[in-house]
């Protein structure tokens, strides 16, 4: 009989320790699930949030996105555009309007184009010229070199604003007239906007007075 009550008890206790481990085990469970249930919903919030700031700041990114933009065949392919060539040029505006761009030629060199100025005649060879001319624009800020065309000794530029990264694109020709001598063709003109507000003027200005000091002149 003693040995019936002593089996029984132990029964009862090994029963009574497997309830209490499979509501440990549950507890556990529902901790596991309620720290789920918490990730998830701070995961949420944060994409809520991220969302949101991305909302805000959409306009800006799809600026700079067109601003930054391949210009002219950089990194994408040749029909986005093509260098300056000179004898074909015609100028974008009316006579009576402000056109975007500025064009500085020989006489006569750009025949369809109006030249909003003559270049100068160069007592230095072609060569010395345009090392000088390079000298000149590696100087400037926010510049990127685009193509070279050595058949007509074209290279071509793009320097964008300070702020908002407008882009020009700025194409300058090395004309050999002698052994001696030598001159050049510059068109510079931007890619948006129907007016420069005289930009392209004053930076070709500036940089054929850096030009002139780049060779003692």
């Amino acid at each position: 009989k003693k040995m019936q009550i002593y089996l029984l008890l132990l029964f009862v206790v090994s029963k009574f320790n497997a309830f209490a481990v499979k509501k440990q085990n549950f507890g556990y469970r529902q901790k596991s699930l309620s720290c789920l249930r918490n990730m998830k919903s701070n995961f949420n919030d944060i994409v809520a949030i991220k969302f949101k700031l991305l909302k805000q700041i959409a306009p800006v990114i799809g600026y700079y996105a067109v601003m930054l933009a391949p210009i002219y065949g950089i990194g994408i392919a040749p029909f986005l555009g093509s260098m300056t060539d000179f004898s074909i040029l015609k100028n974008r505006g009316l006579p009576s309007t402000v056109a975007n761009e500025y064009i500085v030629t020989p006489k006569g060199f750009a025949p369809f184009a109006r030249p909003n100025d003559i270049s100068d005649v160069y007592p230095v060879p072609a060569t010395t010229l345009k090392s000088a001319m390079e000298n000149v624009i590696n100087r400037q800020p926010r510049i990127t070199f685009v193509a070279e065309d050595a058949a007509t000794n074209r290279r071509e530029f793009i320097q964008r604003s300070l702020i908002f990264r407008f882009p020009d694109v700025v194409t300058i020709q090395t004309i050999p007239l002698d052994d001696s001598q030598s001159t050049l063709a510059i068109h510079s003109y931007s890619i948006y906007g129907e007016s420069d507000f005289g930009v392209n003027g004053n930076r070709v200005r500036s940089w054929l007075t850096e030009l002139d000091n780049e060779l003692g002149l």
